[in-house]
């Protein structure tokens, strides 16, 4: 009996849960990309995979998996480039005129500290700053391409700051 039961029990993988999460899709297919795994050599590798092609469903992409990784440190690094614009950076200082709560030195050192602000924070904030940012991420052979939100961005940075 009791083999039976060990037998029937799903054996789960545990996986990284990306902070990408409902945001990517596929270039080709415009559906969700999910997130996979393969164990090699005791290394956990992640990848974005399209849905479509999960569930052996027509997807005219020639490449239908994508690195994690790879992705996630574009997105990061375009979220960055974005926030340290000069278009962002006057966004910044008409927002500090307007409200008394924060300085705009406190803006600008926000903003400035970016990059080591968010090789600290846990995964969750990640996800919360990422998904208020973004709508969209398409994941295509020739590149990403990422559709931003950017009527969140004024609470975004006093959160930040």
């Amino acid at each position: 009996f009791r083999r039976v039961l060990f037998r029937s029990q799903k054996v789960r993988k545990t996986m990284t849960p990306s902070f990408l999460k409902g945001l990517v899709h596929c270039g080709s297919c415009n559906v969700l990309m999910h997130q996979t795994c393969s164990n090699k050599k005791g290394l956990q590798y992640r990848y974005y995979t399209c849905s479509n092609h999960l569930k052996y469903k027509s997807c005219e992409a020639s490449q239908h998996t994508f690195p994690a990784e790879i992705i996630e440190k574009r997105v990061v690094e375009e979220i960055i480039r974005i926030l340290k614009s000069p278009e962002v950076v006057m966004s910044l200082n008409r927002l500090a005129e307007r409200r008394k709560d924060v300085s705009k030195a406190d803006l600008m050192t926000a903003i400035k500290n970016l990059n080591d602000v968010w090789n600290f924070l846990y995964q969750a904030e990640q996800r919360k700053i990422v998904h208020m940012l973004i709508n969209k991420i398409v994941i295509q052979e020739n590149g990403i391409k990422i559709d931003l939100n950017l009527e969140d961005f004024e609470s975004l940075i006093m959160q930040l700051a």
